[in-house]
């Protein structure tokens, strides 16, 4: 019984940093600004926004090494990018498929 309940408590906390860093992944610069520090945009157009989205991935990123035990260690397996040949390209392909027929329709 103790077993149970000390894997639900665990499987609860990580529930718990998995929703708080979906909530302040992309307020990363906003967090920043409202502790006093700046980080200012990249010097391009949507600069903004690029560097709000990199460093999401990197906050994600650091969240999952945190989390992982320390003998799974294996960010290429945890992150899923262990596939060869054409597997990823091809589900990116796949996944990005609303999101080109959005820009079609749009630009029509």
């Amino acid at each position: 019984m103790m077993k149970i309940s000390k894997k639900i408590s665990r499987t609860g906390f990580a529930s718990i940093i998995v929703a708080v860093t979906l909530v302040c992944t992309l307020n990363v610069r906003d967090i920043f600004r409202w502790v006093g520090l700046r980080i200012s945009g990249l010097q391009m157009p949507y600069g903004g926004s690029i560097l709000d989205n990199l460093l999401a991935m990197l906050l994600v990123v650091l969240i999952a090494f945190v989390s992982l035990p320390r003998k799974q260690r294996q960010m290429i397996n945890a992150l899923g990018l262990q596939w060869n040949v054409f597997n990823g390209p091809a589900l990116t392909l796949v996944a990005t498929v609303p999101c080109r027929i959005g820009f079609v329709v749009q630009e029509n």
